[in-house]
């Protein structure tokens, strides 16, 4: 009873990747958390939710199962509350196993925010997230957050897994360039 936590880390999901569910899965993220918060009488505590890793989850269990809903209320989760964080998890995955082979970078991801939070310290670990777009002409521009002076990919090559609509519907793949801190 006079416990008190330091934090809690949420790395949960994966039952949650049906469409449907991961409609709801956002509004029952922020019910857990705020439920926690009270029950645990601290507001303020760190909530830190370990993102889930690519995989193919179609694949992997039924076609009715992807985890892009459940990813981006996870994220969506940790933007709009105070002291929660979301840890990026999609370079660790397999698309054959939702289960990561090495959690240890997962893991450290985590402590690092936790470290962070009572510390009062930014050890600059957050990952780069979309801020705004800009149209130059025929360019489009992406600007991200925390980027910590650049983007760039593990491989040195160009990010892959953009797509553009073109004027008959259909959407092509681009090759985008970094130039800096955008896309």
């Amino acid at each position: 009873k006079n416990l008190k936590a330091a934090a809690a880390v949420w790395y949960q999901g994966e039952a949650n990747t049906t469409f449907e569910s991961g409609t709801v899965y956002e509004q029952a993220l922020t019910s857990l958390i705020d439920n926690w918060r009270k029950t645990l009488n601290d507001e303020d505590l760190p909530f830190i939710i370990i993102q889930l890793p690519t995989a193919n989850f179609a694949r992997i269990y039924s076609s009715t199962r992807i985890g892009t809903g459940v990813r981006a209320g996870q994220w969506n989760v940790s933007q709009r509350m105070d002291n929660v964080k979301t840890v990026v998890s999609n370079d660790t995955g397999s698309t054959n196993n939702v289960h990561p082979q090495d959690k240890q970078l997962i893991a450290d991801r985590a402590v690092d925010f936790i470290r962070d939070y009572i510390n009062g310290t930014s050890s600059q670990i957050e990952s780069p997230s979309f801020n705004y777009m800009e149209r130059d002409g025929d360019t489009l521009i992406l600007y991200f957050k925390n980027t910590y002076g650049s983007l760039s990919t593990d491989d040195e090559g160009a990010p892959l897994g953009f797509e553009l609509k073109g004027e008959d519907g259909t959407y092509d793949y681009v090759t985008p360039t970094i130039d800096g801190g955008t896309i």
